[in-house]
């Protein structure tokens, strides 16, 4: 059997009669708009550009950044749920968004994305946004999950745990933040297209990845975050109740009773 003809048919989609096989292509992906607010800024640039992607690094961002204004967002077309209103800054876990935020009374620019970019989506949602955005240094926060950490001589790890990753323009580093990422591991998604844009395009960038376990979000995961706060912030960073935090994130149970 032909298996270049074979792997054709099976990446359609196909309704299949009594008589024949009607073949039908898959719907074309809608492409990925960058809306902006009226407070976005004509000539916009910016010396030091955050990222929490994902719901771990998300939420340790929003706890320590409270005060800040948003200026666009990223959404896919194909789903409304991604489109939040742009006057509000409350945060829902749940939200499906990406929004970018000016920290109030700083130049910091803060890239929030609640849920994961697909592998298929994420090299045009970086280009996107860079092609929007002019920073001269990047820093990302994200999770990885510990059933597929590869660490020294194989053993199960648990948060707290840190990683780094960083592009070769990085200049002065604190070593004593974490350790290097172990070349076992991979990082895919909307992370990885961010970084490596960093690197080909000569921007310093800096990729810190926190421990996660399968069963959810915890506490341990987003302390693990707070060592790379030094790397972008003049003060001391305000102590926050991460587990009350995560208590309010949880959805409330509704118990419903039949006499």
């Amino acid at each position: 059997m032909d298996l270049l003809h074979k792997y054709e048919i099976d990446s359609r989609n196909f309704d299949e009669d009594a008589d024949d096989v009607h073949l039908t292509s898959s719907t074309p992906l809608q492409p990925i708009e960058f809306q902006k607010t009226q407070d976005f800024p004509e000539n916009f640039s910016t010396p030091t550009l955050v990222l929490g992607l994902g719901t771990g690094a998300s939420v340790f961002i929003h706890s320590h950044f409270p005060k800040k204004k948003p200026l666009a967002f990223l959404s896919e077309k194909t789903n409304h749920k991604r489109s939040p209103k742009l006057s509000s800054t409350e945060f829902n876990v749940n939200d499906e968004s990406c929004i970018i935020y000016r920290v109030d009374d700083s130049d910091l620019i803060l890239v929030v994305c609640h849920y994961i970019v697909t592998a298929d989506r994420s090299f045009e949602w970086s280009k996107i946004l860079f092609d929007h955005l002019n920073p001269n240094r990047v820093i990302v926060l994200s999770t990885m999950s510990a059933s597929e950490f590869k660490g020294q001589n194989f053993q199960r790890y648990s948060p707290p745990l840190l990683r780094k990753i960083v592009t070769d323009k990085v200049k002065t580093y604190d070593d004593s933040i974490c350790p290097y990422l172990e070349t076992l591991n991979l990082v895919d998604k909307a992370p990885a297209a961010v970084i490596t844009h960093c690197q080909i395009f000569g921007i310093p960038g800096e990729m810190y990845l926190s421990l996660e376990e399968p069963r959810g979000l915890e506490v341990e995961t987003l302390v693990a975050f707070e060592p790379c706060l030094k790397r972008f912030l003049s003060s001391p960073p305000a102590k926050v109740s991460y587990s009350r935090l995560l208590n309010s994130l949880k959805p409330k149970k509704h118990i419903q009773l039949y006499l």
